[in-house]
């Protein structure tokens, strides 16, 4: 194994073999980093805000162009009505970029980002719900939160001045003060 991390790109049996068997190094190096590039494809794709039925492979709809002004729609979390900066961030690594105040806007609504929302004005999410761990935030943190945000963090990106409606459920991108 190249990293740690990557342990958990194996099944429980596969694991078993992996320490039964020194010989095939090669062979498992290739099988793991294969399974880590089918996961980092995996978390480009974008899904449908519900399922119903069987789960596709992959859905992947290019995003909508958004003019300034542009308007979109998403579930409220917790009510309010904010304008600020947006910061969008796909990963934790990416944390001390955020700064006090800015609007958080990401793609799932992860236990991460809660060390975030003592300083956010705002949350976004592309997927999540109600009972979202960072809906339960918001609300205890009295900020203003969206989901179902389709496509934000390819529509949204950091520095834009957009409004948050959590009272409406809606964000637009590019306004002004």
């Amino acid at each position: 194994m190249d990293a740690p991390g990557s342990l958990f790109f194996l099944r429980l049996e596969e694991i078993g073999l992996l320490v039964e068997l020194d010989r095939f190094q090669e062979e498992w190096r290739a099988y793991v980093l294969s399974a880590e590039d089918e996961f980092r494809e995996q978390q480009k794709q974008a899904y449908p805000g519900e399922f119903a039925g069987v789960v596709p492979k992959a859905v992947q709809e290019a995003p909508e162009p958004v003019e300034k002004g542009a308007r979109k729609e998403g579930q409220a979390l917790s009510c309010g009505v904010v304008t600020g900066i947006a910061r969008v961030l796909s990963g934790s690594s990416e944390m001390g970029d955020f700064r006090k105040g800015e609007i958080l806007v990401v793609q799932g609504s992860e236990p991460c980002w809660s060390v975030l929302f003592p300083i956010a004005a705002g949350f976004i999410a592309e997927t999540g719900g109600l009972l979202s761990h960072a809906a339960i935030l918001a609300r205890e943190y009295d900020i203003p939160a969206i989901s179902g945000v389709t496509h934000a963090t390819s529509v949204i990106t950091s520095g834009d001045r957009i409004t948050l409606n959590a009272d409406e459920g809606w964000v637009m991108i590019g306004t002004e003060a």
